[in-house]
């Protein structure tokens, strides 16, 4: 069985940065690699200001792309798991959820532009968020606060309610049907992409807090909804360092063994294996 692995909006940006020097890695991603490649990262690429520049990423995710090997958004995700879940949730077994989709579109000036609208729409609401969170912790001295990634997480595992919260408003608005905090927890317990998603979702509280972090740039809401594909490859491949921070500490917080790569670490571990 070949190893699955997901290649985020920026590494895909960065394989087109890499012109005719990827043809190496294209042909490994092509042989060595069950290639899965996300709704998401299709989106992002759809909202590229130049067309040409547009075009091109995305005639490369054509490439990449496989039959039935795109997995559909962060929020499709969470509503199929919690409708089948909801449905019969003693037999409720997340791998047999079908989450993929054919993953492509016809796009053209308009749709980019909506679609960059409605990115930065979201990211907004995202900072409103935190800005929120940001007054709340005011009142703790800067040298009290978490100074990276692996401090939140280790909050968070202390102390979840936030988690459970999270995961039963989701739940609600996915199913129309409301959970309790024990099956609230028993849910995510029995769902890792959705778990993944939640945890990734409260790191965001970490960006509030920052103070010249030893992580740099903190990761942003579209990084952060990324967590909810961990499970379903065996390596992420990012060219963002905030976002392998960030989703290396999901996939701590959640035992999901998905290894978190930079993209130049990606290549160097294939040319050393080829």
């Amino acid at each position: 069985m070949l190893p699955k692995v997901i290649l985020d909006t920026s590494a895909i940006n960065q394989l087109e940065n890499c012109g005719a020097d990827s043809a190496p890695l294209m042909r490994a991603l092509a042989w060595q690699f069950d290639v899965y490649l996300s709704f998401t990262s299709l989106e992002e690429l759809v909202a590229t200001p130049s067309e040409s520049r547009r075009l091109d990423l995305l005639q490369r995710f054509k490439r990449l792309l496989r039959p039935g090997k795109c997995i559909v958004p962060p929020a499709e995700i969470f509503r199929l798991m919690a409708a089948a879940h909801s449905a019969a949730s003693g037999q409720f077994d997340w791998m047999n959820v079908d989450v993929a989709t054919e993953g492509f579109l016809d796009v053209d000036d308009l749709l980019s532009a909506e679609q960059g609208a409605e990115n930065k729409d979201r990211e907004a609401k995202f900072k409103e968020c935190v800005a929120l969170l940001r007054r709340g912790l005011g009142h703790l001295p800067i040298t009290e606060r978490p100074s990276c990634y692996r401090d939140v997480a280790a909050i968070m595992s202390e102390d979840q309610d936030s988690v459970w919260k999270l995961a039963q408003g989701l739940y609600r608005r996915a199913s129309g049907t409301g959970i309790d905090e024990p099956l609230a927890k028993a849910f995510l317990q029995a769902c890792p992409p959705c778990r993944a998603l939640c945890i990734g979702q409260m790191l965001g509280v970490y960006s509030s807090s920052l103070r010249g972090s030893k992580d740099g740039r903190p990761a942003g809401l579209a990084d952060l909804l990324m967590s909810v594909y961990l499970p379903y490859c065996d390596q992420f491949v990012t060219n963002d360092p905030g976002q392998r921070n960030a989703l290396t500490e999901v996939a701590n917080c959640t035992g999901i063994s998905c290894r978190v790569l930079l993209f130049d670490e990606f290549t160097q571990g294939v040319s050393r294996s080829a």
